[in-house]
């Protein structure tokens, strides 16, 4: 398929003093040339920290309340305080709350989201935190590539269609679907979509395929599809749950449905915070290291 992406490219935007800061330090410990993913421990919500080899870091949402900046404080360091993009996949509040204090904890240069709005306080909040950031605000519209550094790229490839301040009575189905890419390793971010999206995705032909896969909507049963789970081929999924939620998530039918398939399934609700690391062949990831 030839490349429609439209890129955004962080390297030039950076500041040039801190970017080269995080280079050194990226560089000069263990592991510099890693590219690391924290899938974050935020109990029935979603969050999850992108660490690029150069140090660059993108949060793809917040989880359902302020303990994400806790998750964070964990795995960056105390010293810094910003982070370069923030994606809001969309308006719920598992995944939207959070964010709201990590913009009133941190620099944000640049802010993703599909621009959809929700009735409710929270995303009126979340509105409000926004546009007092300052950041950039980046509308998500597929296909747009988001060129993080050499090598590492964040393809958004849903929803189709750019929507500003309308609200859908599915928001789950307008949710950003990201692939990120290093070398030859892929990781699909999910949200929360459920099979009517999955499967209108196929559709477009957008490439899928990933070593890990972060389980949409929590491993309800009303997301990753057989279609769907064979078309990406993950060796290893994320189910980002609370415990003993009261929603029953993971469902009892999505988790047999990676076993059988034999995807390996990390979760949450019962490692913790995740962490998947690679130097774009080799993939690691497990439970992460207490600090």
């Amino acid at each position: 398929m030839r490349n429609k992406y439209s890129d955004i490219r962080l390297l030039c935007i950076i500041l040039a003093v801190t970017a080269s800061a995080l280079a050194y330090i990226a560089f000069t410990l263990p592991g510099g040339r890693e590219l690391r993913v924290y899938f974050l421990d935020v109990g029935q919500g979603d969050a999850s920290l992108i660490v690029t080899p150069g140090g660059r870091q993108v949060l793809i949402d917040g989880g359902p309340d302020g303990s994400v900046l806790a998750r964070l404080g964990s795995v960056m360091p105390a010293w810094d305080r910003t982070i370069d993009v923030v994606i809001q996949t969309h308006p719920e509040k598992d995944h939207e709350a959070g964010l709201i204090d990590v913009l009133g904890a941190y620099g944000v240069a640049y802010i993703v989201e599909t621009g959809l709005a929700k009735e409710t306080a929270t995303d009126a909040s979340w509105r409000t935190a926004r546009d007092k950031e300052g950041a950039r605000v980046i509308k998500a519209v597929a296909p747009t590539r988001i060129v993080l550094e050499e090598e590492v790229v964040l393809d958004i490839i849903w929803p189709q269609e750019v929507y500003d301040g309308e609200t859908l009575e599915r928001a789950n189905n307008a949710g950003i679907v990201g692939r990120l890419s290093y070398g030859d390793a892929q990781v699909l971010f999910t949200a929360d979509i459920e099979r009517k999206a999955e499967e209108e995705l196929l559709a477009t032909g957008f490439s899928v395929d990933a070593d890990v896969v972060k389980i949409a909507h929590h491993g309800s049963k009303t997301s990753s599809g057989e279609l769907f789970l064979r078309a990406v081929d993950p060796d290893a999924a994320v189910i980002s749950a609370g415990r003993d939620n009261s929603y029953g998530h993971p469902h009892e039918g999505t988790v047999r449905r990676l076993k059988r398939m034999n995807i390996n399934i990390h979760r949450t609700d019962i490692e913790g915070t995740i962490l998947m690391r690679t130097d774009g062949t080799d993939i690691r990831i497990g439970k992460a290291p207490a600090f």
